[in-house]
């Protein structure tokens, strides 16, 4: 989620899928300034139990299911909203993202 939450949509007009493509070069880069001869990068995601205590957390903080952003299907096609931190506080969200 680090990653998700460091990069920024530079633009309105955005999509998933330009946002994808700035994860893969980002990831690429890293992996070539750290060695090239770099054959394999593992990225390993969370995944959010809804009975857990990071769950509980987040629902106390405010995780809103009842926003204009929440409960969005992400397609590559589709703008990324222009509210990034709060697409963010879904749980739902975060999920189907990832």
């Amino acid at each position: 989620m680090a990653l998700v939450q460091i990069l920024t949509v530079n633009s309105e007009l955005a999509t998933f899928s330009d946002m994808a493509s700035g994860y893969l070069s980002y990831v690429l880069g890293k992996a070539r300034y750290i060695s090239h001869t770099v054959k394999a990068i593992h990225i390993i995601f969370d995944k959010y139990n809804a009975d857990s205590l990071k769950a509980e957390t987040r629902h106390e903080r405010g995780d809103t299911n009842n926003n204009d952003t929440s409960n969005v299907h992400v397609r590559g096609e589709l703008r990324v909203p222009k509210d990034w931190k709060l697409f963010l506080r879904s749980g739902a969200n975060k999920e189907r993202h990832i």
